[in-house]
């Protein structure tokens, strides 16, 4: 049961997040967003680490630490906030679900992936572009996809690396570096460029960032992390099939957003792909902290 109520936590957390991103820009800039939010998950797994004595990560790992972090939960959640700016949450859950795709093409040099790897890429990247064609029920911004790929690129190339480095630290210290790294650039640089609030604090937009915090950047990853030690990687790695679709059926159920033929179509074949690509990797694909 704990592990199927951690598998539950991690699809519905990392499945809503694009909802909550979407509710929180009411209020809120895209840095200044990201920045507080990646600073109060750092406050709180501060304290998780010193209530449960972790292991401190080294001196000479901290910098590599904070590189990743600025990487994998700062630039990857920037990027994925700005492309929301354009793109409905249904379609920005559908093209972060990219990750998996980036993650085979960056090591390809390095491993060698079998032929349904590869099938689920091709049918990963025909997925993305039936989305793209233009229409008239649907249209697709060209900025919002750049800054989706932009977000899944970065997040990926740094948990390739993140995974050839190792540390011996706690997790809870890991993300405290991360998470307190990225919050720390990204609202300075909001600070400098006009504050953190692009208009008056509204309670949704409250309520919507300290779920982002509560849920998807501690509950989820807290989840996801007890789930990589009961099931096999081949078994839980389902989870980046099924949170695009809670990210569809979100933005259906409470922002009205369409969901027309062609989309539907879409989300089939990049799922497909993506199912294909990560129940064969050879370790789980941990998504952008969103």
């Amino acid at each position: 049961m704990l592990a199927w109520a951690c598998f539950a936590a991690v699809v519905i957390g990392w499945g809503s997040s694009f909802l909550g991103i979407r509710l929180a820009l009411e209020s809120f800039t895209p840095f200044g967003l990201v920045g507080l939010r990646n600073l109060a998950a750092a406050a709180f797994m501060l304290a998780i680490a010193l209530l449960r004595n972790e292991a401190r990560p080294s001196r000479a790992e901290l910098p590599r630490l904070a590189f990743h972090g600025l990487l994998m939960v700062g630039a990857a959640n920037l990027f994925a906030t700005l492309g929301q700016r354009t793109l409905s949450t249904g379609v920005a859950g559908l093209l972060n679900a990219c990750i998996a795709l980036w993650i085979v093409l960056l090591s390809a040099a390095e491993e060698r992936h079998p032929r349904r790897v590869w099938i689920g890429v091709a049918l990963g990247l025909g997925g993305v572009a039936l989305l793209l064609l233009p229409g008239k029920a649907q249209h697709v911004s060209w900025a919002g996809f750049a800054c989706m790929m932009g977000s899944t690129f970065s997040f990926a190339w740094a948990a390739l690396r993140h995974r050839k480095q190792p540390v011996a630290a706690g997790l809870p210290w890991v993300l405290t570096v991360q998470m307190g790294a990225s919050g720390i650039a990204l609202t300075s640089v909001a600070l400098f460029t006009g504050g953190c609030f692009s208009a008056p604090l509204t309670a949704k937009a409250m309520g919507a960032i300290a779920y982002l915090v509560a849920v998807p950047s501690l509950v989820a990853y807290g989840a996801f992390a007890i789930l990589s030690r009961l099931w096999s990687p081949g078994r839980f790695g389902i989870y980046a099939v099924l949170t695009p679709v809670v990210a569809v059926l979100l933005g259906l159920a409470f922002l009205r957003e369409t969901l027309t033929l062609r989309m539907a179509v879409a989300m089939v074949v990049i799922l497909m792909g993506v199912a294909l690509v990560q129940l064969r990797l050879s370790a789980p694909v941990v998504p952008e902290e969103v």
